[in-house]
C-alpha cells in the first residue's frame, strides 16, 4: 500500500482459524528491524495475489538471523479487516495516455454495459493519488480497470464525493459508466 511498507514476502501460510506464519526475506538487519516494528502494530497487507488480510504478528518470534540476506518464518494471526478497509488492489490501464496505476479498492459494484451505473470505493493516501484515479477515470475513452483475478471492466467517471482541498488520506466513492469506445 502507498502508505505502508514493502515487504519482500516469500509465503503467507494461514490454517481455517488464521493462525499461520508469514515468510519474508530481509537484506540488511536494520531492515529486519524495519519489519519488525512495522509488524508489530496490526497491519494489512496486500499481496501478489491482490486481496488484504490484516495480520497481527504472534509470539516468540524467532532469533534475529545470524547473516543477512535472510529468510525469516514470522508467527501471525489473521484478524478480520476493519469496516472501510481497503479489501483489494487493481489495476488501471489506458493505452490513450500510454500508462497505468495501482488503485486500493475497498469496495468496488462495477457498471454494466447495459447501463447500470457501478461504484468504487478507492483509499487515496495522497491527493496525488486522488489526481492520479481521476486522470484515469476521466480519460474520454474510458480505462480499463482491471483486478488481479481476471475481471476487467471498461469505466468513466460520472462524479465522486472527494474533498479535493480536504485533508488526506480519503476514501472516495466514484460512481462509474461503463464506457468502451474504439
Amino acid at each position: 500500500m502507498p502508505d505502508g511498507v514493502r515487504l519482500d514476502l516469500v509465503s503467507l501460510d494461514l490454517n481455517d482459524s488464521g493462525q499461520g506464519t508469514l515468510t519474508i526475506r530481509a537484506s540488511s538487519p536494520a531492515e529486519y528491524k524495519g519489519v519488525l516494528a512495522y509488524l508489530a502494530a496490526t497491519v494489512t497487507i496486500v499481496g501478489g495475489d491482490g486481496g488484504a488480510r490484516r495480520l497481527q504478528l504472534g509470539d516468540p518470534l524467532p532469533a534475529d538471523p545470524s547473516t543477512y540476506p535472510a529468510v525469516v518464518t514470522l508467527p501471525v494471526t489473521e484478524l478480520d479487516l476493519p469496516p472501510d478497509s481497503v479489501t483489494q488492489r487493481m489495476a488501471f490501464g489506458n493505452n490513450m495516455l500510454q500508462s497505468g496505476c495501482w488503485v486500493d479498492v475497498i469496495s468496488f459494484d462495477p457498471p454494466t454495459e447495459a447501463g447500470a451505473e457501478g461504484m468504487l470505493r478507492v483509499h487515496c493516501a495522497t491527493e496525488a493519488d486522488y489526481l492520479e484515479v481521476r486522470r484515469f477515470l476521466d480519460e474520454e475513452h474510458g480505462s480499463a480497470l482491471k483486478s488481479t483475478n481476471g475481471g476487467l471492466w471498461y469505466v468513466g467517471r460520472v462524479s465522486d464525493d472527494a474533498a479535493p482541498v480536504g485533508e488526506y488520506p480519503q476514501n472516495v466513492n466514484f460512481r462509474l459508466e461503463w464506457r468502451h469506445r474504439m
